[in-house]
């Protein structure tokens, strides 16, 4: 179990750049991408409180019916995406261990 949910953490999509031509070419940015994951990839409350009991809980996920669907993040930036290795149609998505974040810095060969 990944903790990124309850503790509104970051999520990395690593699409292969087969699956990024295919949103490049419908117009979506990174962006559009991060947004239409953070609006669909929902979970219900039932299941965080059956994995995560009462750990970690944010003050606003306590007031939540079971049934209630909510995001995997607190917001639609946490969604990096990446575009990464070559041919071939795998993508994945890496949550990251909740409660810390991201540090990017250029790479220079």
């Amino acid at each position: 179990q990944n903790n990124a949910p309850i503790s509104q953490g970051e999520y990395f999509v690593a699409l292969c750049p087969e699956h990024a031509a295919l949103c490049a070419g419908a117009g979506w940015s990174r962006d559009d991408v991060a947004a239409y994951l953070f609006q669909r990839a929902r979970l219900p409350v039932r299941e965080l409180r059956e994995a995560f009991a009462l750990r970690a809980w944010a003050p606003w996920m306590q007031v939540l019916r079971d049934d209630e669907l909510v995001p995997m993040t607190e917001r639609a930036d946490n969604i990096r995406v990446l575009v990464v290795g070559g041919p071939g149609k795998h993508s994945s998505v890496i949550p990251s261990w909740g409660m810390t974040r991201s540090v990017t810095v250029p790479v220079e060969p």
